[in-house]
């Protein structure tokens, strides 16, 4: 099994796994924690449990990596964290020489950052980054309405929100 990590943060995409060698997914290359190169390896330090329930609430995690170079701890002090994203994926891999093939994936947590925490000394730099379901961004308001005019605008033949008007008025969304 391999950890197959994806941080999108402003232009830039990082891709590593906690596997010993690099792993090919498709056509998507995951550079191995400790592959050596011209820059420093970025180590998978940890992945910590995703807690689901029935409530309604936002899931989180924490990704914790080390060995970030100054590209990926300068890309999350510019951007804004609620526009970058990270993606966590599961492997099966058959190993071959110099990389491993995973043979079936699937994502395990798909989200956004909502903070990170740079622990940076002359030893070790570490990143502690976590991550919220797409949930996390629930009060922001995008200017859709739970309306058929509204649902029209983007999606012209359907009729999913004909009756949305009576329903909704029932509809708890995670508020007392």
């Amino acid at each position: 099994m391999a950890t197959l990590v994806t941080m999108t943060i402003g232009s830039g995409v990082y891709r590593i796994t906690d596997y010993g060698i690099s792993v090919i997914d498709g056509a998507i290359v995951y550079s191995a924690s400790f592959a050596g190169g011209p820059n420093p390896p970025i180590d998978i330090i940890s992945v910590s449990d995703v807690q689901e329930t029935g409530a309604l609430k936002v899931n989180e995690l924490t990704l914790e990596i080390g060995g970030a170079d100054r590209t990926i701890i300068a890309a999350l002090l510019a951007n804004d964290s609620k526009e970058n994203y990270v993606s966590i994926s599961r492997a099966v891999v058959d190993e071959l020489e110099s990389y491993a093939t995973a043979l079936s994936s699937f994502v395990l947590f798909d989200g956004r950052i909502t903070s990170f925490a740079i622990d940076d000394s002359e030893r070790e730099s570490r990143i502690s980054i976590s991550v919220a379901s797409h949930w996390a961004d629930f009060e922001k308001v995008m200017n859709r309405r739970t309306n058929l005019n509204s649902q029209q605008i983007y999606f012209p033949t359907d009729l999913g929100m004909q009756y949305a008007s009576k329903i909704t008025k029932d509809l708890k969304w995670g508020r007392e």
